[in-house]
């Protein structure tokens, strides 16, 4: 621990020390409040409040104040007997009182004048009313989480059964109330369950107990108090279960086997067979006394094995493309494709300024043409070993299968003593090993798969202190870790096999030897490492915060702080053996033209001429990041009707530094380094005023960018009992994301440009007209190695600049506001209706950002001009051979950019982005009483915003910007809008057999075949999310993705046939190409076409057997879309695919799970 880490700590745990006042406890306890009073309504001060756990015997002691008020905080979740004694009165009891996560219960006793000897005893629930907290969520018991039908047995998928909470993705956190994905809070046992991604500005969850070790969870999704923070939507609260007097436990097998299930909606249809799968699930949890009334304990182990058989389709070169011979070639109409010869190449005379080349004679490359590489890289591809599924193009014509493996287990241990009724603690310790590795279709280096494990870790330590009946203490400590090592099939593949020369071989080396990838332009199959295949990471969260709770007459008052340091360990390289892209450009006639029957990807591979060519220099970073909060919350009784809580959270997040010092920042400001060295002129305007230089970090300036000490979260809410049955609750507060500058690895946007770097194989630096290299060399001018802070303001310069932008790091700003009206109805059912707002600003762009290469409109109109080939400036400033602007001549277009001197500039998630959300939520909770408890859930509502995500590959996104001058075009529906969902769950015992409402005096054959009956069911009607139209070609990089064009008609499509929506989902007429060099005019989701949706019923039946008074077997039978229904995948929004507007692919069709489970 380095001296600043000790001074946080310290900081900490001195401000905890000194703090002598407090609200309602912290995430994973209940608290008890209320008024004593006497038959004619008077106060009754100093009764003394007796709390006892029923299941462990622990009591807690209150006292009411001169007002009557009493309140007892930190109790955990369970079931509670209240004892109120006061003298002159007789004794009331109050027994079987359950409390859930985060529940406050309003709890009045009237006593009677008699002797303290004299006892009163009821026996009634807590109420479900929330009458004194503006907080809106869903308490998830245990009861639901352990008979509710859950594929896979996670226990946070049933967050959604709570209005607005979506899931996009299984990793992160859900979308919640409107905020981002993957950037709730989820919290377990009190102490954050989150950790910083290698992507910046989301969070991951750390580790998933098993469904059996789980007590029950609370979800939230507006207003919270001020003890949370460092969320856009909500906060999830897991509560681990513990040892009781009784020793508790369960022992189960769970079994999914691909015999039982349904087919895919598209194998069906095609003749396919069903996918293998085989999962096998099994463990158990035993809890019970250490010392009785003091002393608990608690294990819980499962472990996951799993096979999914897959299956390989793919397109390899048949045995005469491999000689050469491409006289066979066809397009999958059957129409002839010519490959044209680069080494022809002459001016059209016919056309002054383009360029032609002549055919290959019979189209067949002669044998002395073939490159040497390609020819030894052909090697490894398999051969056909099946019919094509298209004669013409010899498409699919290689089938493999295989199995993924993958295994894991998790283990839960916990242990709660008490060393005196005023000082308890508990220890939590978990682990989670996992290994896996993807299916290998072919066997040898070439065929692209990963093997890789795993470790995830959690734990949490807490120590509560009663300083007197109305000042409660607490102090936690948290640790999460996630590492993961991931490494290719080919790891240490020997490049010389291939042909390339030792030089490439000891450069890729460096980051570790894997074969390179090899992109066909989709027309035969890739082989080679995948791309950002291989990662290595450490991700760990260090978490100290506490709390001291003051009752006084009626408020109740917490004072709290939180400390968290976040460090990210990470390693994982875009191509670090080079990757080499292969199109049809290098063998058409015409320079500049695209014509789908002139040249071919594997014609241009095996002359050796690519496309593109790129090898990344990664180092492994050692990121970390602080973050401080203070909070104070005030939850004040105004009348016995009416409260207020009052809150305020102040959050600092400080910027991440790495250990080496390797970071920089882009400074769009400075004086270019060479600004001296060119003037402006008409053809490069910014040349006389020329901007943008790296800055590095230094060891006494280790920041990229301040600390935002500007987040202040104010909350206020209100909760006002209309009735003994009714409440009303209205609230408002401002919460912040986790920062975009928090501990982050090197890909992304963290900041380490000139300690990352790629090197581009130039294969031509006049378009094509020229051979500068071919494939036996690819990187024949060297390798543009990062340097670090020895580059100094001119790192980069030549090239691309995306990872280092930092001139606006404010923390995503969320305002939330909430109405809602809750009633009690009879048979313990509440209803509550309510609107939910949500506010987002500065939140984080998504993946495209901000492109500064984009032209004015202005200059668009230039055209073809743009590609024009000028003197260029930089010529002898400019130096380094590996770079485009080392050349005499470049791209018009190059030169009128706002940064000239780069290839490219962008900037990625960087805070500026804005959200709003507005929701109507309808909920109807039945308490699980006379065997049945119901959850229904109703969303309507309406997401919009200008970046609909962080990262793309955690949600639909949409991320292309139609104009990078004017953010207000992007305004629009999120594509995260869900606008409707409808969520309704059940656990129902059947009320037949032995001691039920039929069949109660039932024999014992009877009881056997008629009792223990118990259906559970998810039944989810959700709307889709909106499309956005892809594959727009970018004009030469003057674009950062132009958008389509669409004419003044409706895309969407009514009626019709199954068959004949899946074929064309939406109207495609109405999109079309952007005329080259202008903007499209389609909006960045479509306002009238959405995403299929969801129609979903999971169901699951139960059989219990009772054996004897303590045990019970239980067999079960789960369905997942247990009637079959399609779950239809996206439509084709690729533009320019043949599929536009088709859907081609479905979610799971029926999944059945057998289990036995013993409990007792």
């Amino acid at each position: 621990m380095d001296g600043r880490m000790r001074l946080s700590v310290l900081s900490v745990l001195l401000l905890l020390a000194i703090a002598a006042c407090p609200q309602v406890a912290f995430s994973q306890v209940a608290q008890i409040t209320g008024r004593v009073t006497d038959a004619t309504e008077a106060v009754t001060p100093d009764a003394t409040i007796i709390v006892t756990n029923e299941q462990t015997g622990i009591a807690t002691h209150a006292t009411t104040n001169n007002a009557g008020y009493y309140a007892v905080p930190q109790l955990k979740p369970g079931t509670y007997q209240i004892e109120v004694v006061a003298p002159g009165f007789r004794s009331l009891t109050r027994t079987g009182i359950n409390l859930s996560v985060e529940q406050v219960a309003r709890l009045d006793f009237q006593l009677e004048i008699g002797e303290v000897t004299e006892s009163v005893e009821v026996v009634g629930a807590a109420p479900l009313l929330e009458s004194s907290r503006p907080t809106v969520g869903q308490v998830i018991e245990n009861k639901r989480i352990v008979d509710l039908p859950l594929n896979g047995r996670n226990p946070f998928q049933l967050a959604t059964l709570t209005p607005g909470v979506v899931s996009f993705s299984s990793f992160g956190t859900p979308q919640m109330g409107g905020g981002r994905n993957a950037t709730s809070e989820v919290q377990l046992d009190g102490t954050s369950n989150t950790a910083a991604e290698n992507n910046v500005g989301i969070n991951s969850i750390v580790y998933t107990p098993s469904v059996d070790s789980v007590e029950e969870f609370k979800v939230e999704v507006n207003t919270l108090s001020a003890e949370y923070g460092r969320f856009s939507g909500g906060v999830i609260n897991m509560v681990t279960k513990s040892g009781t007097n009784q020793i508790h436990g369960s022992s189960y097998w769970f079994h999914r086997d691909d015999a039982l299930d349904a087919n895919n909606f598209f194998a069906n249809r095609a003749g396919l067979e069903k996918s293998g799968f085989k999962r096998d699930q099994y463990g158990g949890s035993l809890g019970g006394p250490l010392v009785r009334d003091r002393t608990f304990w608690f294990v819980g182990f499962e472990r996951t094995n799993s096979r999914s058989q897959d299956v390989f389709t793919g397109t390899v070169p048949p045995e005469a493309w491999r000689r050469g011979d491409f006289s066979n070639l066809r397009d999958a109409n059957g129409q002839p494709i010519t490959i044209y010869d680069p080494a022809t190449l002459r001016e059209d005379p016919n056309n002054p300024g383009q360029f032609i080349r002549d055919p290959f004679p019979n189209n067949v490359i002669p044998p002395d043409r073939i490159n040497p590489v390609a020819r030894n890289v052909l090697e490894f591809y398999p051969e056909p070993n099946t019919e094509p599924t298209n004669p013409n193009t010899f498409a699919n014509n290689f089938v493999s299968g295989g199995s993924d493996p993958s295994d894991n287990y998790r283990v839960d241990s916990r242990i709660d003593h008490n060393f005196s009724e005023k000082w308890r603690t508990f220890l939590r310790y978990s682990v989670n090993p996992s290994e896996g590795q993807s299916f290998i279709p072919w066997d040898n280096p070439a065929a692209p798969g990963t093997v890789g494990d795993g470790v995830n870790t959690s734990v949490a330590l807490n120590h509560t202190y009663i300083l007197s009946p109305t000042v409660v203490a607490d102090l936690r400590y948290g640790f999460g870790r996630n590492a993961n090592d991931r490494r290719n099939f080919s790891d240490g593949f020997d490049l010389t096999q291939l042909g390339f020369p030792q030089s490439y071989m000891e450069q890729a080396a460096i980051n570790g030897l894997n074969f390179p990838r090899f992109d066909m332009g989709g027309t035969t199959m890739n082989i080679g490492a995948s791309d950002w295949s291989k990662v290595k990471n450490i991700v760990m969260n260090h978490v100290v915060s506490g709390s001291v709770t003051k009752h006084m007459s009626r408020h109740t008052l917490k004072f709290g702080a939180e400390w968290r340091k976040l460090f990210v360990n990470f390693e994982q390289h875009g191509q670090p053996s080079g990757g080499l892209d292969f199109n049809r450009a290098w063998t058409q006639r015409e320079i500049n033209t695209s014509n789908n029957l002139e040249g071919f990807p594997m014609a241009s591979f095996m002359l050796g001429l690519a496309d593109d060519a790129t090898m990344s220099h990664t180092v492994a970073s050692a990121s970390e990041s602080s973050y401080w909060a203070f909070y104070v919350q005030d939850d004040w009784k105004i009348t016995d009707r009416l409260t207020m809580s009052l809150g305020l959270r102040y959050d600092v997040d400080i910027p991440r530094t790495e250990r080496f010092n390797r970071q920089s920042f882009f400074d769009i400001d400075a004086p270019s380094p060479i600004a001296s060295q060119v003037s402006a002129s008409s053809l490069c305007p910014a040349c006389g005023d020329l901007r943008g230089a790296m800055g590095f970090v230094t060891p006494d300036n280790r920041g990229q960018a301040p600390a935002d000490k500007n987040n202040f979260g104010p909350r206020l809410g209100l909760a006002y009992q209309l009735t003994n049955s009714t409440v009303l609750r209205t609230g408002y507060g401002i919460s912040y994301m986790p920062s975009v500058m928090q501990a982050a690895g090197t890909t992304g946007t963290s900041g380490m440009q000139g300690f990352t770097s790629s090197t581009t194989g130039n294969f031509t630096f006049d378009n094509m007209r020229t051979i500068h290299t071919t494939l036996e060399n690819p990187f024949r001018d060297g390798f543009n190695l990062p340097l670090g802070p020895d580059g100094g303001a001119a790192t980069d310069l030549g090239f691309g600049i995306g990872a280092s932008f930092f001139d606006n790091t404010r923390s995503g700003k969320i305002q939330q506001w909430n109405l809602n009206i809750q009633q009690q109805l009879p048979g313990d059912l509440l209803v509550e209706v309510g609107y939910l707002g949500n506010r987002g600003t500065d939140l984080p762009d998504g993946d495209g950002g901000r492109s500064f290469n984009q032209l004015s409109p202005e200059l668009m109109a230039l055209g073809p001009d743009l590609l024009e080939l000028v003197d260029n400036p930089f010529y002898g400033v400019i130096t380094d051979s590996t770079s485009s602007l080392s050349q005499r001549q470049v791209n018009r277009n190059q030169l009128l950019r706002a940064f000239p001197q780069y290839t490219s500039v962008s900037s990625g998630r960087k805070s500026g982005a804005t959200s709003e959300y507005h929701a109507m939520t309808l909920r109807a909770d039945k308490r699980f009483s006379k065997g049945l408890s119901v959850l229904v859930s109703y969303t309507f509502s309406k997401l919009m915003d200008d970046a609909s995500s962080t990262v793309s590959w955690i949600g639909p996104i949409a991320d292309s910007r139609l104009d990078h001058t004017n953010r207000d075009l992007e305004w629009s529906l999120s594509s995260m809008d869900v606008s409707s969902r409808f969520v309704a769950s059940w656990v129902y015992e059947l009320p037949f057999g032995r001691g039920r409402r039929f069949g109660s005096g039932a024999s014992g054959v009877l009881d056997f075949l008629i009792g223990g009956w118990q259906t559970n069911g998810i039944l989810t009607l959700a709307r889709g999310t909106p499309l956005f139209i892809t594959g727009v070609p970018n004009d030469t990089g003057i674009f950062s993705g132009q958008r389509a064009v669409r004419d003044d008609r409706s895309a969407h499509i009514s009626g019709g046939t199954r068959d004949e929506r899946i074929n064309q989902w939406f109207d495609t007429s109405v999109f079309s190409l952007p005329e080259p060099f202008t903007f499209g005019n389609v909006s960045r989701t479509l306002p009238d076409v959405r995403n299929p949706g969801i129609r979903n019923l999971d169901l699951s039946f139960f059989k219990n057997y009772a054996v004897g008074d303590r045990f019970t077997v239980q067999y079960r039978l789960e369905m997942f879309n247990a009637l079959n229904t399609p779950q239809f995948g996206s439509p084709n929004t690729d533009i320019q695919s043949s599929n536009f507007g088709v859907i081609t692919s479905a979610g799971a069709a029926r999944q059945i799970q057998m289990a036995v489970k013993l409990i007792w």
